[in-house]
């Protein structure tokens, strides 16, 4: 009789230890006698890219670019880009989003992903910003020329510089004539960055760049937008309309800036 109950409690104190870790680990919690709820976060609240989607990108987003921007919204993240340094991934952005790639369905955000990024470029993921970014592949480096790379970013940057058409205009009639000066031209600056700083003024980049260069034709060397002098002060015209549509205006700078870049200044 002296073992038994020392027994007793040994086997008493492991029973309740293992029901109390079994009920640590548990994810159900009791609500009544017969009845439990499941509480704990989901895999797809935790881990937000392991959703599983059911996707069918609209014939209104044209490029893949836009098409990650529409799988990644309701998740919170967006594409890591950088205005200031061009990168090859904004040439997989600019393309033209492939039929095929429209209708995702059963797969992770993770995998849509990398379906849209194609096998030529490797997909990184930043969980702390929330941001994703396409790195080309060192085997498909051979494909891609600086011309590439820098016509890309900046039909990129074109792509993504239209004014939101809710935002309004705060410019007076009388203002029309009227213009201020910016000046004088820093080394490193261009027509892009300083249009950029002071506004867009109702228009599209490409528009604003177009209305500041034919503003301003002594300005610039071999009557080409990106070759702005050094020194130079631009008139800043303050008219809210253009001399082009959005998307002759962008034509019309992607000639600029490729004639810029092959030498072919004045033509």
């Amino acid at each position: 009789m002296k073992f038994k109950t020392p027994l007793t409690i040994l086997t008493l104190t492991f029973c309740m230890t293992s029901i109390g870790q079994a009920q640590e680990n548990s994810k159900t919690v009791p609500i009544s006698r017969y009845s439990v709820i499941e509480i704990g976060a989901s895999e797809g609240q935790l881990s937000l890219l392991q959703n599983i989607v059911d996707i069918d990108i609209p014939l209104s987003i044209t490029t893949v670019g836009d098409g990650i921007h529409f799988i990644l919204a309701p998740y919170g993240y967006g594409i890591s880009t950088n205005e200031f340094v061009p990168t090859k991934q904004a040439i997989l952005l600019t393309r033209l989003l492939p039929d095929p790639h429209r209708h995702l369905v059963e797969m992770t955000v993770i995998d849509a992903l990398r379906v849209l990024g194609g096998e030529s470029f490797k997909l990184n993921i930043n969980p702390v910003s929330r941001t994703v970014k396409f790195e080309l592949k060192e085997s498909y480096q051979h494909y891609v020329t600086s011309l590439d790379i820098e016509q890309a970013n900046l039909e990129w940057r074109l792509q993504h510089s239209q004014r939101d058409p809710l935002e309004p205009v705060s410019v007076s009639s009388n203002q029309a004539l009227q213009s201020e000066t910016y000046g004088p031209i820093l080394s490193g600056e261009t027509l892009g960055s300083i249009t950029e700083t002071i506004g867009l003024n109702g228009l599209s980049l490409a528009q604003r760049m177009i209305q500041i260069f034919q503003h301003n034709p002594h300005t610039f060397s071999g009557n080409n937008m990106n070759a702005l002098l050094v020194g130079a002060e631009l008139e800043i015209p303050f008219q809210t309309t253009a001399s082009m549509t959005q998307n002759e205006a962008a034509e019309f700078v992607r000639v600029q800036y490729s004639q810029w870049l092959e030498g072919r200044v004045g033509q």
